[in-house]
């Protein structure tokens, strides 16, 4: 305690303390010898300004600690409307400093330690998912311009009818005509997919191996729902059917028509990565032979999206020095609005008790005093930027594939 009360004012501090160094009782030099080298251990600065150093350095000694304490336990007490916000945040921060996967990781263990039920894992409110999702969003854009691109634009430069609901079929198209081209695009979408496969990020490889391990050891069997929830269901078909907003395309779509066709092809390859057949949409059930059809397939795919080769492709992005300090700026933010609820979280934990991590990050924060509020401004500057807005037809379909 007295270390942290000299280092929370060093020059005063040692001004006060320094005469002990020379004391004539060995137990008092000792003390202070001791706080010195506590003092010394958190890494405090000496005859510098606040100007000639990083500001956030001890802030970013417990943000980065390998146990992601500080991190894991804002995540848990975030609210919902900040979730995302808070999710994105990481995601840069982390990647600026190459160690996103550590996160990610530490995330699906927090998550998958503390759910019973295998079919509850990696709900779309979950924290992990958020990660995974935003993570997905940083780095993934030309991934997805290779994988689902080429089909997508071939959609919407050659306006081919694919309505297959009866009574929304505009006069004058023929429902077989129509299955055969939402099957055909299908067909191209999985090959596309498939033969994508080398060029996926290998963080991404990376993170659906370790889903592989960790939800197998827990849960076994949920291996390949783990893996298609992560690359499927929040990453390839969501781009499939709002790739205007995944940047996979770079202008709006304006065609109802096009749009609908994505949806509807969507679904199919949803039901697939799924391995579920269609019995709620009865106009659908005339794809059902084609995912019994694709299932060996789509396995396949699961286990080699989850073998990471020895050089997989990397993703290098530059965070200029402004955004940086920016980003710890907008985390210092949320951590100090969320230091109550972090409090009671970890006097409710015995887990979170057994280091001084919080401790620590009071005094921290004390130090800093009040944060400025997050600058949206400098925010929108951050690699990855949905063009257009809010999509509606990606958040309904993430919410009804919740």
């Amino acid at each position: 305690a007295l270390s942290y009360l000299v280092a929370a004012n060093i020059e005063h501090g040692l001004d006060y303390f320094k005469e002990m160094g020379y004391h004539e009782n060995d137990e008092t030099r000792s003390a202070f010898l001791k706080v010195l080298s506590n003092i010394l251990k958190q890494g405090t600065e000496f005859d510098m300004t606040e100007e000639d150093v990083d500001k956030y350095y001890k802030l970013n000694e417990i943000i980065f600690d390998p146990k992601l304490e500080a991190i894991l336990t804002l995540c848990e007490v975030t609210p919902v409307t900040e979730a995302d916000a808070i999710a994105q945040l990481c995601c840069r921060i982390f990647e600026a400093n190459q160690c996103v996967l550590d996160l990610i990781k530490a995330s699906i263990v927090y998550e998958v330690s503390r759910t019973e039920k295998a079919n509850t894992l990696f709900r779309l409110n979950s924290f992990a998912t958020k990660l995974m999702v935003q993570y997905c969003k940083l780095i993934g854009v030309e991934y997805l311009r290779c994988s689902v691109g080429p089909e997508i634009r071939s959609i919407l430069a050659n306006a081919r009818p694919m309505e297959m609901d009866p009574a929304k079929l505009p006069a004058g198209q023929d429902l077989t005509e129509n299955f055969q081209n939402v099957k055909n695009s299908a067909e191209r979408f999985l090959t596309d997919i498939k033969n994508s496969i080398p060029e996926c990020p290998g963080p991404f490889r990376e993170i659906c191996e370790f889903l592989r391990d960790t939800v197998g050891a827990k849960f076994p069997g949920a291996e390949h729902t783990a893996i298609a929830g992560f690359m499927f269901l929040r990453f390839l078909c969501p781009a499939i059917i709002a790739p205007d907003g995944f940047r996979v395309i770079n202008q709006p779509i304006q065609d109802k028509d096009s749009r609908r066709s994505l949806v509807l092809v969507t679904k199919v390859i949803q039901n697939l990565a799924n391995r579920v057949l269609f019995v709620k949409e009865p106009f659908m059930e005339c794809m059902n032979p084609f995912i019994e059809e694709h299932m060996p397939e789509i396995r396949n795919m699961f286990d080699t999206y989850a073998t990471v080769p020895e050089s997989p492709p990397n993703i290098q992005l530059s965070f200029s020095d402004e955004q940086k300090e920016a980003d710890t700026g907008a985390l210092h933010y949320y951590l100090s609005q969320s230091r109550e609820k972090m409090a009671k979280a970890v006097a409710a934990d015995p887990e979170k008790q057994q280091s001084n991590w919080f401790e620590k990050l009071t005094v921290v924060l004390s130090q800093l005093g009040e944060p400025p509020q997050p600058s949206t401004k400098k925010a929108a500057a951050r690699p990855f930027a949905p063009s257009g807005g809010k999509n509606v037809h990606y958040e309904e379909f993430m919410k009804k594939m919740a």
